[in-house]
C-alpha cells in the first residue's frame, strides 16, 4: 500500500525539497513514539492505514524540522501526572510553518499505557503557539 499522501517520510526533512502535504491525524503509540495504529488525514476525512504501525512518529513520519520539539512537547506529557494535554504547535515546514492542534492522552492497555496523539488543524477561534 505505501505511504499515504498524507506523509512524505526521509526525504521530507530535506530542505530543497518540500513536503507534499502536512502530517494530520490520529495517532496511536508507545513510550517512545512506535506507531500502533494511525488514522491518517487526506482531503480532510481520516482513514486508517496499518502500512504505518511499527514506524517512529517522531523520527520516521514527522516531516517537519522541528519534530524534536514536538518530541520534548511529547515526553514533558509522558512524565507528567496528566492524563490528558492540549496544545498549539506550530510545525516547520519546508514550504512554511503550519500552526496545529494537538491533543495527547494516555489510554490504559493492560498494565502499561500507550498514548493517543491527535494533530489537525485548528477548526474554530484563534489559536497561538505557547512554546515559541
Amino acid at each position: 500500500m505505501g505511504l499515504p499522501k498524507t506523509i512524505s517520510a526521509g526525504a521530507a526533512r530535506s530542505p530543497r525539497q518540500p513536503p507534499a502535504t502536512k502530517l494530520l491525524g490520529l495517532f496511536e503509540i508507545d513510550e517512545n513514539g512506535r506507531l500502533l495504529y494511525s488514522s491518517v488525514e487526506t482531503a480532510g476525512r481520516l482513514h486508517r492505514d496499518s502500512s504505518l504501525d511499527g514506524k517512529n512518529l517522531f523520527t520516521e513520519l514527522a516531516p517537519f524540522a522541528n519534530a524534536n520539539d514536538f518530541k520534548r512537547r511529547f515526553e514533558f506529557f509522558r512524565f507528567a501526572d496528566m492524563r490528558s494535554l492540549s496544545f498549539a504547535f506550530t510545525c516547520q515546514y519546508a514550504d512554511g510553518p503550519l500552526l496545529v492542534r494537538v491533543v495527547l492522552a494516555r489510554l490504559l492497555t493492560g498494565p502499561d499505557y500507550s498514548f493517543l496523539v491527535h494533530l489537525q488543524k485548528p477548526r474554530f477561534g484563534p489559536l497561538s503557539d505557547s512554546a515559541k
